[in-house]
This record gives structure tokens, C-alpha cells and sequence, in this order.
């Protein structure tokens, strides 16, 4: 997981890229079709406002209507690092 989108390498999202594209998924689709979904796809993987995306991008715990970058942003601090838990059930 990343803190920012800026931080997720280029080369793991061209390496999913490729993948995507020649995936069965999108056998017969038109070429344009092709890059919108792709992005769509790459964009959940890496930058959706869930768990395994950008930290910055994933949904604020006190307020669902905020992300967590915009809360950093609105209290004026920024991330240095961070861990990512899970707990069991």
C-alpha cells in the first residue's frame, strides 16, 4: 500500500496494464472501449478509496464523506509513514 498515487511505481502499473489488456475480459471489445476499461481496472487496483489502494485516496474513518488526504489536508499535516494491520476474525 502507498501513501500517495504518486508513489505506486510506474512499472507496476504498466505491468498490470499489460496483463489487463491481453486478459480474455476484454477479447472483443473495441480498442477505444479497451483503454477506458483498463483504466477503470488500474484505477481500483491501485488508487481506489479502499483497503490496498492509496492511503491518501481511501475513505476517512471519522467522516466517510472525506478521504484521508483531504482530512490531512483540512488539519494541515501530511504522512511520513505508516503500517497497515489486520485483524482476525
Amino acid at each position: 500500500t502507498w501513501i500517495t498515487k504518486d508513489d505506486v511505481p510506474t512499472e507496476s502499473v504498466e505491468a498490470e496494464r499489460q496483463i489487463y489488456l491481453n486478459s480474455d475480459e476484454l477479447a472483443g471489445k473495441p480498442e477505444g472501449a479497451k483503454e477506458k476499461i483498463v483504466e477503470g481496472m488500474l484505477a481500483k487496483r491501485f488508487f481506489a478509496a479502499q483497503p490496498g489502494g492509496a492511503l491518501t485516496e481511501q475513505s476517512w474513518i471519522h467522516e466517510a464523506s472525506q478521504t484521508v488526504g483531504q482530512a490531512l489536508a483540512a488539519g494541515g499535516a501530511t504522512v511520513v509513514a505508516f503500517r497497515r494491520l489486520t485483524v482476525a476474525e
